[in-house]
């Protein structure tokens, strides 16, 4: 009997060596050899009706956002869950992307817990950031702040810049148990360490920093160790490569620029050639000005092809960009426009047969017939 007993135990200790060894080589290979993930991280200031400035973003543009990152293949996921990526190596969705909000607005989360248990409405409920993502089952992080604007009831509630209302305590407890919304603690140049801490000591949600200032500055990094923060995103101009070399404290995230954008868009057939068809003419009429990345697709069929891509410089709003368009034009065409990273949608028009123009000057080239399109010369 003791003779098994003794075998049972070396089994045992057999068992929790290689159970022990198993650990290491999955950590070892997320340590040193975790190969790198594009995430997308994108980084909003505030959502609100009649968009004013270029921090601001209407709910129906943002939604219109959500879901064209939904239609294109896009799952949010958590701080959490990228710390698993990097420690253990977890799988990631095949197009991962982080929302970030830099202003706790007291209009991100549901009205009330009794409408937060209701089934989630139809069609999309815009009265509310919360409901908003709820609709798309995405997740966000919101930041807040640690100079004491945050009120422990929604009795008390104090406001932020610009005279918005913010979260109180109450609420965030409230929206953590939800889960659609986790938080963070804001971590701008200049913030008290203690201050931060005592923020991130109050949250469920894992110790994370969103700042302003760029990613990977010292202030930054020197906060974050000081807090104990597991990750620190700071302002970048790229999509975030996540691997083993990442470093945590280190994260840029892509801030959005809101506004209300308007686009003039024509469609001219000029072409002399069996090769070209002739020029795209884009105005940005209105909005920020910023460089866009302009997609236009043959949008017939099942599925959309894309002709081309093209960054579309910043430009005023009286000045017209020109971009030349290929022949193999499959009616009607499609014109996207995104930030430039291509990750944030800013508009979509199509086009239609009868919407293209001719130039004066176009005749068609020897031995082709020209189209029957109903044309409106310029």
């Amino acid at each position: 009997m003791k003779r098994l007993l003794r075998l049972f135990r070396r089994i045992l200790a057999a068992l929790a060596v290689l159970a022990a060894l198993a650990v290491a080589c999955v950590w070892a290979r997320a340590r040193w050899f975790l190969p790198e993930t594009e995430i997308t991280v994108l980084r909003f200031e505030r959502i609100c009706e009649d968009p004013s400035g270029p921090d601001e973003i209407s709910p129906d543009d943002f939604q219109e956002q959500l879901r064209d990152l939904s239609d294109c293949g896009y799952s949010t996921v958590t701080p959490e869950e990228i710390r698993r990526h990097l420690v253990w190596g977890s799988e990631l969705p095949s197009r991962p992307v982080l929302i970030l909000f830099a202003v706790p607005a007291a209009d991100l989360v549901l009205e009330s817990e009794d409408r937060a248990a209701a089934a989630p409405p139809s069609p999309f409920d815009t009265s509310s950031v919360e409901a908003i993502l709820r609709d798309f089952e995405f997740t966000a992080v919101v930041a807040l702040p640690s100079d004491g604007s945050i009120a422990e009831e929604p009795s008390a509630r104090r406001t932020g810049e610009g005279g918005v209302p913010l979260l109180s305590w109450a609420e965030v407890a409230a929206a953590e148990r939800r889960g659609t919304l986790s938080f963070a603690a804001a971590a701008n140049a200049g913030a008290d360490a203690a201050a931060v801490r005592a923020v991130l000591d109050r949250l469920a949600s894992p110790r994370v920093l969103v700042s302003r200032d760029p990613a990977g500055s010292d202030g930054l990094r020197t906060l974050g160790k000081a807090t104990g923060a597991r990750f620190a995103f700071g302002t970048g101009s790229a999509p975030s490569r996540i691997g083993a070399r990442t470093d945590p404290l280190a994260v840029p995230a892509l801030p959005v620029v809101g506004g209300t954008h308007r686009f003039s868009v024509r469609l001219v057939q000029n072409a002399v050639t069996p090769d070209a068809f002739g020029e795209l003419l884009v105005v940005h009429a209105a909005g920020p000005e910023i460089p866009f990345l302009v997609s236009v697709y043959n949008a017939s069929g099942d599925q959309p092809t894309r002709l081309l891509t093209r960054i579309l410089p910043a430009a005023n709003h009286s000045q017209t960009s020109s971009i030349a368009i290929p022949a193999g034009l499959r009616f009607p065409v499609s014109v996207y426009f995104y930030d430039e990273t291509g990750s944030v949608f800013y508009h979509r028009r199509d086009i239609p047969r009868n919407a293209v123009e001719k130039a004066q000057y176009y005749r068609p080239p020897v031995g082709l017939p020209d189209e029957e399109v109903e044309f409106e010369p310029l």
